[in-house]
């Protein structure tokens, strides 16, 4: 494995990772070696789809080895009856296949300007296709009791939170959906990305996806579904990965999930040199849980806005490209750059972050800065 360090901030040198756990990463940027956290690079989310292999990878802690000759999923709780499927009888139920943007609920944190937790810049994310079998599908076999108020999952990965001193033993990233969140005919239990078996990295055999809830929900390595009768306060449920609500009592902390509009510019980059009164190609992307119903694009720094025009078709869930054809200004200096999206749903994007939200949901508007010469 040839590594190069990372100093911090929102450039980074790009990680060559050969065969890494399964997986074989091209030029990712490395944000943590131990464990293993990479970011795509701007070039690699030009396309629709993100290869697999140019997708962002988010551990918390090792990459577990698994078997699939000793691997099963556990569906237990409030059931009829416990339920262990193979990897083989999973296959044989039905499946889907469903595309969504995910996102990391922590994209963009080097934007907060010294903020707790890893520095990714604007590459925690990607659109993938997902094929795997609808949860509410390996549901039913169990049988669901009329009681039960959560479905909470598992993964095979575990390990103890070096951000918290109050846990003194491992626990398993675990997180939980309600019912009808559960129930929902995306959610897939999958064990295919982009038509290719998952792996290692991407959470080998078997993931949780959820469309339009930020990364942390779609939880990798599965191992064990229990459906409970109560609210889940794990720890990555109720701790991290959550925020406080104004409105609830004594400063309950509620699970961060969809994801919340946002947009970038995939060109220009920071810092790059244009040449002054020539024609150049803005080119972003948008989304949110929904569909992008617009983008805005100002070449002012926020003094007038202007329509881009939206490309391909719309798909829910998934991210939607956008071009805006720019003069670059006469005189030479420094031009400042926006985006700014608003979803089906009249949802915009904001220009401050909600600090509610700790080091999560960055989805403000930022800026990218360019040289005219």
């Amino acid at each position: 494995m040839d590594e190069r360090e990372v100093k911090g901030g929102a450039l980074a040198s790009p990680v060559t990772v050969g065969a890494v756990a399964g997986g074989d990463p091209c030029g990712l940027i490395l944000r943590e070696k131990s464990p293993l956290n990479l970011e795509s690079r701007p070039e690699h989310l030009e396309t629709f789809i993100t290869e697999n292999n140019k997708f962002y990878v988010r551990n918390h802690f090792p990459v577990p080895e698994l078997d699939l000759s000793g691997w099963k999923l556990t569906l237990e709780g409030c059931v009829e009856r416990t339920v262990d499927l193979s990897y083989d009888e999973l296959l044989r139920l039905p499946s889907r296949t469903v595309a969504f943007t995910m996102e990391c609920a922590g994209n963009s944190r080097t934007f907060l300007n010294g903020a707790k937790g890893l520095q990714w810049a604007a590459g925690a994310l990607g659109t993938a296709q997902w094929t795997g079998v609808p949860l509410f599908e390996v549901l039913k076999i169990c049988g669901v009791s009329s009681d039960a108020v959560e479905v909470v999952f598992e993964g095979a990965d575990s390990g103890i939170p070096t951000d918290d001193p109050s846990i003194k033993e491992a626990i398993s990233f675990s997180r939980s959906l309600s019912m009808e969140e559960a129930m929902s005919p995306d959610v897939l239990l999958a064990y295919k990305m982009n038509g290719e078996p998952l792996s290692a990295l991407h959470g080998f055999p078997v993931r949780l996806v959820v469309p339009g809830f930020y990364g942390m929900a779609s939880v990798k390595w599965l191992q064990r579904i229990a459906v409970a009768n109560r609210r889940f306060h794990g720890y990555y449920q109720t701790v991290d990965y959550a925020f406080l609500n104004s409105e609830d009592a004594e400063g309950a902390r509620r699970p961060i999930k969809s994801l919340q509009v946002k947009s970038m510019l995939i060109h220009p980059h920071e810092s790059e040199s244009i040449v002054r009164d020539s024609r150049y190609r803005l080119y972003g992307a948008a989304w949110s849980a929904g569909e992008i119903a617009k983008v805005d694009v100002s070449c002012d720094e926020g003094k007038s806005w202007h329509a881009a025009k939206l490309l391909g078709e719309s798909v829910s869930n998934c991210w939607r490209f956008f071009e805006f054809d720019w003069v670059a200004p006469s005189q030479p200096g420094v031009c400042t750059l926006l985006t700014r999206a608003t979803d089906a749903a009249g949802n915009c994007q904001p220009f401050e972050h909600d600090d509610n939200c700790g080091s999560y949901v960055i989805n403000f508007v930022t800026s990218v800065h360019v040289n005219i010469e």
